[in-house]
């Protein structure tokens, strides 16, 4: 078992047992962060823009107005064989995934958000705001 996936399974393992004794209040988001760490390890991301510039880079849903987890999930780059597993529309299911169609409003930033992540918490019946890009394809 490579150290990738014990860690994988701490988190979720973690995040699973916080998700039954938390809910979150009804407007939460979605953003990404980098957990400091100079070791070596494939996942691990530099990143110029961020103060942390090395790291473990995360995706988290979390309640604005506490700053809980609620829900994360650790990049581990691309896969080749699984091209999908990383998109915006991936990452944002997965990680609202306990929280569609309970009256939550997803706030995100614009590299979530696009209108076809709209529209499919829309058809979650979980409503979601967000700064787009005026660049994206999907936006005429």
């Amino acid at each position: 078992m490579t150290h990738y996936s014990k860690f994988s399974q701490l988190l979720t393992h973690s995040s699973q047992k916080l998700q039954v004794i938390y809910t979150p209040e009804e407007q939460p988001t979605i953003d990404e962060t980098i957990r400091p760490f100079q070791g070596y390890i494939f996942y691990h991301v530099y990143v110029k823009e961020k103060p942390h510039k090395y790291g473990i880079k995360m995706f988290e849903l979390c309640e604005a107005k506490s700053g809980y987890i609620y829900s994360l999930e650790v990049y581990s780059g691309t896969h080749p064989t699984n091209s999908e597993h990383m998109t915006a529309v991936s990452v944002v299911d997965r990680l609202c995934d306990k929280i569609k169609g309970k009256g939550h409003c997803v706030y995100m930033d614009r590299w979530f958000s696009s209108p076809k992540i709209f529209d499919h918490l829309w058809d979650c019946k979980t409503k979601a705001v967000g700064t787009v890009m005026s660049n994206r394809k999907e936006i005429h």
